[in-house]
């Protein structure tokens, strides 16, 4: 099962290494960024739906890619930079009540995802498109079940009893697609209007994409507005469930401000054909619920860089995804990043 993970690693690392001839990019690592994503939903004292997520992803700086990425339908102008990222995570799905053994059958399955990918990052100063691919497991195999109890083990918190029940394991692939663009760029000093600096700033950020799979199907759009100093060359701070979380600008030799910080606040909506957490196994038959068909997410929060290191904190207010689902769901996103 582990090979889907592992095929799409060597993928990725063999494109890297299909450089065009005349580079002059240095080493892989040199200009790249490292991201690490926590999100939980016990800052918000819940322990329910998705409760927990973690992902690790790398973005080399601007390269030259083969040919053939030329031919993915999406950007193809040659004004544009390109990126690669690579990234594994884990997700895991339960029900409100995981104290209890038995199958509760009108709530949430128990569920985890353990998955790996990569993706191609192409933008310019005002667009940014990027496609994903991405390949693992649900089921057993994902160790959803003993990540968990070890965390709570560690906590003192009771251990959940019902991972008996949850989806069998079956292979995943998906392609998730996501453009964002730079519409407004609004700078409240007079200095920084007149030269290149940067001061104090606002910026909206718009969204739109689509997901197919056997984890999710979906199409999505929604909208980012962010006030702050020294706003970073990037595109707003993402959340594991974005297919942007890594899109920062990775350009070597780029200057930049030694330090910003910002606020933010926005939204997304999804319409949703399939989402495996919910709908249970593809092939076989497993726990399932009624999944609504429209799923919208309020975020707010703040982000801080300072020189090579940043962070960023996401509070995600979350519709109800299934029809016996009684509350809205709330977790927090954390994210530590360091550029090499």
């Amino acid at each position: 099962m582990y090979r889907w993970i592992i095929l799409f690693a060597a993928f990725a690392g063999w494109m890297i290494g299909e450089e065009v001839a005349d580079t002059s990019t240095a080493h892989f690592w040199k200009g790249g960024s490292l991201d690490i994503y926590e999100e939980n939903d016990k800052l918000n004292k819940q322990d329910r739906n998705y409760t927990q997520g973690i992902r690790i992803s790398f973005t080399t700086a601007d390269r030259p890619m083969p040919g053939w990425v030329d031919k993915i339908p999406y950007i193809d102008r040659r004004d544009y930079t390109i990126n690669l990222s690579l990234f594994l995570g884990q997700n895991i799905y339960t029900p409100g009540e995981i104290k209890i053994p038995d199958l509760t059958v009108n709530d949430q399955p128990y569920a985890g995802w353990l998955y790996g990918g990569f993706a191609v990052n192409r933008r310019n100063g005002g667009q940014l498109d990027r496609i994903e691919f991405s390949g693992g497991i649900v089921g057993p195999d994902s160790f959803a079940g003993p990540t968990q109890s070890e965390w709570h083990r560690l906590w003192g918190i009771e251990l959940p009893k019902g991972w008996d029940h949850q989806l069998k394991n079956e292979p995943t692939l998906n392609i998730n697609y996501q453009r964002k663009w730079k519409l407004r760029d609004i700078q409240f000093s007079k200095k920084a209007r007149q030269s290149e600096s940067k001061g104090l700033e606002a910026q909206l950020l718009p969204n739109a994409g689509w997901a197919i799979g056997n984890v999710h199907t979906n199409l999505n759009a929604g909208s980012t507005i962010r006030f702050g100093y020294n706003l970073p060359d990037d595109f707003g701070a993402g959340i594991i469930g974005d297919t942007d979380t890594t899109s920062r600008q990775s350009k070597l030799g780029m200057a930049k401000p030694s330090w910003s910080f910002y606020l933010f606040g926005g939204g997304d909506g999804r319409l949703v054909a399939q989402n495996i957490f919910l709908d249970g196994n593809t092939f076989t038959n497993s726990h399932s619920v009624d999944k609504e068909r429209f799923v919208a997410d309020l975020r707010f929060g703040f982000a801080l860089a300072w020189k090579r290191f940043s962070f960023s904190f996401t509070q995600v207010v979350r519709t109800r995804e299934f029809k016996e689902q009684d509350v809205q769901h709330k977790f927090g996103s954390f994210n530590i990043g360091y550029r090499f």
